[in-house]
């Protein structure tokens, strides 16, 4: 089945009706550069339209002929796109369209380089006998954007370009040192919102386990606590989690802002529970504890299991319920801790104090179990 642009990249080709930021990618693509107004069949644009169709179905049934593309993979030609400006105006004047100045563009796939670029300008000018020199390779590197979908004529955009000034974003918040930190960085410089980092995880770990090397390791953590530095304001989850953040080398000031369950009683219905705990031995009137996030022993899963062993030798009846993925599972423990019975994913009957696991069988593909019906075990605990 041919690749299609519009279909695979949907956050480029299908944006919403609401303002959304986004980050563009370099593309390449075939261009004619232009001016005038484009409703004008008798100006400029139609004619970079003939030019700029040529080129990209020179290219797309190029597999056809003798001349054979390097990586070359069929495809939909993606859709007609450009790029505006008045110069002197301020925004944009739809009364005046005769001074616009235009792009007019259509993607190039990954595979045309710019000497199979040359080729095609070169056979549709020898088969179509029109000059297509016209038609450039043009490499475009948007980077950050706001976007959203605008349906009807150029006329009416004004009202999405004033919905675009519009949008306001009050406040960035990342979760992760590295990438997403990166744009959001960035993103602040477009939006003017603060920058909040919440530090929850010790990368330091997670850093020495993917990286062998000392210097290495250093280096990555020198990049960890500058990315976290150049934010606004930095939260940790507990005192424990600010300990670990100094010892990778940050030295700004945060605050302790503990993880909080917004889960008002009657959120969730008494019949959604009854029916996503009836697979679980979780009876009535037994304390059920939960866990939910990575199976990592720095998690404080020892400390958990330990608590457990004293409820179990106080003749406490008890259920605990984990949910997440990870490396490191409590069941590995269960051997030093006798009298804790681990039944997998299901609990059954048995003594005082049991584990029920939720994963690996019943994880769903995004790491987390039963989605839809976590609400309902969250009630339940």
């Amino acid at each position: 089945m041919p690749f299609d642009y519009k279909k695979e990249y949907k956050e480029f080709y299908l944006p919403p009706k609401k303002p959304q930021i986004i980050t563009v990618p370099a593309m390449n693509f075939a261009a004619v550069q232009g001016k005038g107004d484009p409703n004008d069949p008798a100006r400029e644009y139609k004619a970079a339209l003939e030019l700029l169709y040529g080129i990209a179905f020179t290219i797309k049934m190029s597999y056809k002929g003798s001349h054979k593309m390097d990586g070359y993979f069929e495809y939909v030609v993606p859709p007609l796109e450009g790029l505006w400006h008045q110069p002197g105006a301020e925004g944009v004047d739809f009364s005046n369209k005769e001074t616009f100045i235009w792009t007019s563009m259509i993607r190039l796939p990954e595979f045309v380089t710019r000497a199979e670029f040359d080729w095609a300008v070169q056979e549709a000018t020898a088969k179509k006998k029109k000059n297509f020199s016209k038609v450039e390779f043009f490499t475009y590197d948007e980077g950050l954007c706001v976007q959203c979908m605008h349906i009807g004529s150029y006329d009416t955009e004004p009202e999405t370009l004033r919905q675009l000034k519009e949008q306001k974003v009050d406040l960035l918040h990342s979760h992760c040192p590295v990438m997403s930190t990166i744009l959001a960085r960035s993103i602040r410089d477009v939006v003017d919102a603060p920058l909040v980092f919440t530090y929850h995880t010790k990368f330091d770990v997670d850093v020495a386990k993917l990286l062998r090397g000392r210097l290495l390791q250093e280096s990555a953590l020198y990049v960890l606590a500058s990315n976290i530095s150049a934010c606004d304001e930095v939260w940790v989850v507990s005192r424990g989690a600010g300990e670990n953040l100094r010892s990778i080398g940050y030295q700004g000031d945060y605050h302790v802002m503990e993880n909080g369950v917004d889960m008002p009683r009657g959120r969730v219905s008494e019949e959604a529970i009854t029916a996503a705990t009836a697979d679980y031995d979780l009876p009535e009137g037994v304390p059920v504890f939960l866990f939910v996030g990575r199976m990592m022993w720095y998690k404080g899963l020892r400390i958990i299991l330990d608590a457990l062993k004293l409820l179990q030798a106080g003749g406490q009846d008890f259920r605990m319920v984990f949910i997440g993925s990870g490396t490191q599972s409590p069941w590995a423990a269960s051997a030093s801790l006798p009298g804790l019975s681990p039944s997998g994913r299901r609990c059954g009957p048995g003594t005082a104090g049991r584990i029920c696991s939720c994963f690996p069988p019943a994880m769903t593909p995004t790491g987390w179990w039963c989605g839809r019906r976590r609400p309902a075990i969250l009630r339940r605990c």
